[in-house]
C-alpha cells in the first residue's frame, strides 16, 4: 500500500526517525509511512482506540504526537439564515 521514496535515504540519514519510524511499526498499525520529505510520520488505525493505545506505547517525551479520526458520516451542513 504505497510507499515513500525518500524512506531509504531519509532513514539512512536520521538513525532516530528510522527508531521511531519501528516503533511505530509496532503498534501494529493498517499503514505506516514516512511522510512528504521527512518531516512526519503517519500511521492509521482500525479504530479511536487502537490509535490510542499506539500513542500511549509511543509516549510523547522525545516526539510530538497529533491525533486525528475520520467522520463516519458528513458534516452537518450550516443552517439557513
Amino acid at each position: 500500500l504505497g510507499g515513500n521514496d525518500f524512506e531509504v535515504p531519509v532513514f539512512g540519514k536520521e538513525p532516530g526517525l528510522r527508531a521511531l519510524y519501528e516503533k511505530l511499526c509496532a503498534t501494529r498499525p493498517l499503514l505506516a509511512r514516512l511522510s512528504g520529505s521527512g518531516s512526519a510520520l503517519i500511521a492509521i488505525y482500525r479504530t479511536e482506540a487502537d490509535r490510542d493505545g499506539a500513542a500511549l506505547e509511543i509516549g510523547e517525551r522525545d516526539q510530538r504526537l497529533l491525533r486525528t479520526a475520520t467522520r463516519s458520516a458528513p458534516a452537518p451542513t450550516p443552517a439557513a439564515a
